[in-house]
């Protein structure tokens, strides 16, 4: 088994949310050869988030394999880009 990886970051601004990412790595292939991930976004204080479910505390974004581990750190990438542009927000570092 791969060591897990973990990191984590803290934003206030208002609100308060810590992200965390896990992930064992790329393990050569789809998600039959045991790579994941996991990205997990916490409301600290007054973060307003949920799903198609409702408000939540707490959100998690699980994928499996290699490429769709590449796949989602693109797209939060793009977005993370976009929602600045579109909103003229400015960034707020991790703590």
């Amino acid at each position: 088994m791969s060591e897990v990886l973990h990191s984590r970051a803290e934003f206030h601004h208002g609100a308060g949310l810590k992200v965390e990412v896990s992930t064992n790595g790329p393990q050569g292939g789809d998600a039959g050869h045991g790579g994941w991930l996991e990205i997990t976004l916490t409301n600290l204080t007054m973060m307003d988030m949920g799903d198609e479910s409702g408000y939540r505390d707490r959100l998690v974004i699980k994928a499996g394999g290699d490429f769709e581990m590449a796949l989602l750190a693109s797209g939060l990438e793009w977005a993370g880009r976009e929602l600045r542009r579109l909103t003229d927000t400015s960034v707020v570092a991790p703590e």
